[in-house]
C-alpha cells in the first residue's frame, strides 16, 4: 500500500475568520470545502512548531517525515543547496531585507535594483559580516551568509513573518541578541549606502547546517515550491528526478518508482499570511481544484491511501482516509465537514498580532 500526502499550508483559520466563512459560505466555497474532506473518515490534530517557527508548520511536518527528526527545521542551507550553492561545511543563513506595507506591517523587499546600488551596498556590509566571522554569498539574488562557528539560535525565514509587525520577528537561543545587533549594524551600514527608502530591516532567517538526512526516506516524491523542502527531499535521498516545483498549473507527480509521495499545495498561503480573508477566500475554489486533479494523479499512480494535511499557525489537522472493510458498499461514501478541521485550535499558542 502506497500513500500520497496532501499538504495545504494555510487552511485553518482563527476562530473568528472560520465563523464567519461558516456564517456565509457560497455554493462554490462549500463545494470546496467538501472536496477537501472528501474521502476522510477521522480527523487527527498535531501539534508541530514552536514560536521561532510559527506560521511555517508544513516545514516541520516535511522535516519530521523526511529526516525524523523533531528538532526545529533549518531552511537556509537546503534553500542554498537547492538554489545551486556547493556543499558548505558551515552554518548557512538568509539575509533578508523587508520593506513595510501601508499599515505597518512587513513584507518582502526586492533586492537592489541597479548593479550599482548592489556593489555599493555590498561594499558597505561585507566589512561588517567579515568582523563578526562571517562570509556573505549571493545566489539568484538572494543573500546567504555563511560562519565556520555556529550560531546557537533558531529563526524562521522572513517569509513566516510576512504581514505582521516587525516586533513579531522571533529569534531563539543563547546567540539571538547579538545577532539582533549585528542586523542593526548592517541595516545602518546599508542605510547609509543609500538603501532604499522604502527598506525597514534586514532579518537572518533559517540558520542551520546542511546534512545528509539518514536512513534514507521512503518517500518516493515531493512537489513543492519552496526551495527549502525541495532540498530537504534530495538530502534525505530523494532522487533529483522525483522533486519537483509545483507551479501555478502542474497537476503531474514526477516520474518515480511506486511508493510514498507528497504535494504542497500553497494557493491559500499567501492570503493567509496577510490574514487577508477575502483573498483566502476566492483562493478556495482553485486550491480545492488543484487538490481534487493532483488526488486523480496519485491514483494513476496506484497510491491506495490519501491523506489530506491542513496547517495553522503551529500545528495541523490531518484527515486520515476511513479503513475498509467488506461492507463499505453498504456506507454512504466518507467526508470530513468543515467544522472538523477549520478552526486552528493552535492559534491561542502563540500571539504573533
Amino acid at each position: 500500500m502506497t500513500t500520497a500526502f496532501y499538504l495545504l499550508p494555510g487552511a485553518r483559520l482563527p476562530r473568528t475568520a472560520a465563523a464567519r466563512l461558516l456564517e456565509t459560505l457560497s455554493p462554490s466555497e462549500a463545494c470546496a470545502l467538501a472536496a477537501i474532506g472528501r474521502g476522510a473518515g477521522d480527523t487527527r490534530e498535531q501539534r508541530l512548531a514552536g514560536p521561532a517557527f510559527a506560521r511555517m508548520p508544513h516545514f516541520a511536518w516535511i522535516w519530521r517525515v523526511l529526516g525524523r527528526s523533531a528538532e526545529a527545521p533549518s531552511p537556509a542551507p537546503y534553500d542554498w543547496l537547492d538554489a545551486g550553492g556547493p556543499p558548505l561545511d558551515a552554518q548557512i543563513w538568509t539575509l533578508e531585507p523587508y520593506a513595510l506595507d501601508e499599515r505597518g506591517r512587513i513584507k518582502s523587499a526586492s533586492p537592489p535594483a541597479s548593479t550599482a546600488e548592489r556593489i555599493a551596498q555590498l561594499a558597505a556590509i561585507e566589512p561588517i559580516l567579515q568582523r563578526a566571522s562571517c562570509r556573505l554569498q549571493i545566489l539568484e539574488d538572494r543573500w546567504f551568509v555563511s560562519r565556520r562557528e555556529s550560531w546557537a539560535a533558531e529563526a524562521a525565514p522572513l517569509e513566516a513573518a510576512v504581514g505582521l509587525h516587525p516586533e513579531a520577528l522571533r529569534r531563539s537561543g543563547p546567540d539571538a541578541d547579538r545577532i539582533s545587533r549585528l542586523e542593526a549594524e548592517l541595516f545602518e551600514a546599508l542605510r547609509r549606502a543609500g538603501a532604499s527608502r522604502d527598506a525597514a530591516g534586514l532579518w537572518f532567517g533559517g540558520g542551520g547546517r546542511p546534512e545528509p538526512l539518514f536512513p534514507p526516506t521512503t518517500i518516493r516524491t515531493l512537489a513543492a515550491d519552496e526551495g527549502a523542502l525541495r532540498g530537504y527531499a534530495r538530502a534525505a535521498g530523494v532522487p533529483d528526478a522525483a522533486v519537483c516545483c509545483v507551479g501555478s498549473d502542474r497537476s503531474e507527480w514526477p516520474k518515480a518508482p511506486e511508493g510514498d509521495s507528497i504535494v504542497v499545495i500553497s494557493e491559500l498561503y499567501p492570503a493567509w499570511l496577510a490574514e487577508d480573508w477575502q483573498s483566502w477566500r476566492k483562493a478556495l475554489p482553485r486550491a480545492a481544484e488543484r487538490l481534487e486533479k493532483w488526488r486523480d494523479a496519485a491514483r494513476s499512480r496506484r497510491c491506495s491511501d490519501h491523506v489530506t494535511v491542513l496547517f495553522g499557525r503551529m500545528g495541523a489537522a490531518t484527515l486520515l482516509p476511513r479503513r475498509r472493510s467488506a461492507l463499505d458498499f453498504l456506507r454512504a461514501p466518507a467526508n470530513q465537514k468543515p467544522e472538523a478541521w477549520i478552526v486552528d485550535s493552535y492559534e491561542e499558542d502563540l500571539s504573533l498580532k
